[in-house]
C-alpha cells in the first residue's frame, strides 16, 4: 500500500513537472529568431533576440545571419513564402513547427497573410555560443513590430500645379443615313463606359489633391444625334480631368538599424471632375472613327475643375 502511495505521488509529480509542448521555455541559452517577408517589396530580414526579447543580439536583410556573435555559429532560416521549412543554427537543423516533439527541439510560430509573413522561433543555443548584446530591444520598440516594413505615401507637389485635360471617346456605332432624309443614333447603338483616373508612372496610392474630383466616371449612354440625307453620325464623349503633379515617397519603418527614405519621381494623376464638370456629350458628323477609339487633348486651361 505504501509503494502504491508513492508511486501514484511521484507520477503525479511528474504531470505537474511536465512541460506544455506550446509553451516555450525561456531559458537563459534560448533565443528568439524573427524572420519576416514583405510580399509586396520581396524583402527578406531577419532578427535575434533574447528568448524574453528584452535584448537585441542582431539583424540582417536576407535570410541569413552570421555576422558578430553569429559568425561562427550562423542561423539561417530556409523556409517558402508562408514560413514553412527549416531553421539551421550552427549544426542543429529544425523545422519550423510549433511543438518541440515534431520540430526537432525549437518552437516556431507563423503567422501570414496576402501581404506578409513572419516566423518567430525559439531556438536552443549551440554549445559554447555567447551572443552579445548590440543594445536593449526596449529602445528600438520592437515587442510586436514586424522589422523593416516599408510605409508608402503619395504626396501633392507643391499646389500640384493643376490644369485642364479632357478625355474624348467615341461612345456609338456610325450611322450611315444614306438617302434618308434624316437618321439618327441614340442609346441603342451606344454603350456607357468607366473613366477612370490615370497616371504617368506608378504611384502607391490615389489622392485627390484637394481638387473636386474622383477615381472614375460613367459615361453613360442616353444620347441621341441626328443626321441628315448622306451623313455618317455618331456620338462621342468628353470626359473632363484635372491633372495635378505628386511624387511618391517610400520610407523603412522602425525598428530598422538604418531606415531609408526614398523619394519618387514626379508623377502627374489625371483624375475625372466629380459630375463631369466642363465635359459631356457631343455629335460628330462625317468625321467618326470606331466605337471605343479615344484620345487625349492636354490644351485645357491651368487650374482645378472649372
Amino acid at each position: 500500500m505504501l509503494v502504491n502511495v508513492a508511486l501514484s505521488l511521484a507520477l503525479a509529480s511528474g504531470a505537474l513537472a511536465a512541460p506544455r509542448a506550446l509553451t516555450p521555455t525561456r531559458s537563459s541559452e534560448e533565443l528568439r529568431a524573427v524572420w519576416n517577408y514583405n510580399k509586396d517589396s520581396s524583402s527578406v530580414s531577419l532578427a535575434v533576440y533574447s528568448a524574453d526579447k528584452s535584448v537585441f543580439y542582431g539583424e540582417a536583410e536576407g535570410s541569413t545571419i552570421n555576422t558578430g556573435s553569429f559568425a561562427h555559429y550562423p542561423l539561417t532560416f530556409d523556409v517558402d513564402k508562408i514560413g514553412f521549412g527549416k531553421v539551421t543554427f550552427g549544426n542543429s537543423t529544425y523545422l519550423t513547427r510549433d511543438n518541440r516533439k515534431h520540430s526537432g527541439g525549437a518552437i516556431c510560430h507563423r503567422k501570414f497573410n496576402a501581404d506578409e509573413a513572419e516566423v518567430d522561433c525559439w531556438l536552443p543555443g549551440p554549445a559554447g555560443f555567447k551572443p552579445e548584446a548590440v543594445y536593449g530591444a526596449e529602445k528600438r520598440q520592437l515587442q510586436g513590430v514586424i522589422p523593416c516594413q516599408p510605409k508608402s505615401t503619395t504626396y501633392m507637389i507643391g499646389d500640384g500645379d493643376p490644369h485642364q485635360n479632357y478625355y474624348h471617346k467615341q461612345i456609338s456605332e456610325n450611322i450611315f443615313c444614306g438617302a434618308s432624309p434624316s437618321c439618327a443614333v441614340g442609346y441603342e447603338q451606344s454603350e456607357s463606359y468607366t473613366i477612370g483616373f490615370s497616371v504617368s508612372a506608378d504611384i502607391t496610392s490615389w489622392l485627390s489633391g484637394g481638387f473636386d474630383v474622383q477615381k472614375s466616371w460613367e459615361t453613360g449612354n442616353s444620347y441621341t444625334c441626328y443626321g441628315a440625307v448622306g451623313d455618317t453620325v455618331c456620338v462621342w464623349y468628353n470626359t473632363a480631368h484635372t491633372a495635378y503633379t505628386v511624387r511618391s515617397v517610400t520610407t523603412q519603418q522602425a525598428p530598422c538599424s538604418n531606415p531609408v527614405e526614398t523619394v519618387g519621381d514626379p508623377v502627374i494623376i489625371k483624375s475625372p471632375n466629380s459630375n463631369n464638370r466642363g465635359g459631356g456629350y457631343y455629335c460628330v458628323i462625317g468625321t467618326c472613327r470606331t466605337k471605343g477609339d479615344a484620345y487625349w487633348d492636354n490644351s485645357g486651361p491651368a487650374g482645378g475643375p472649372q
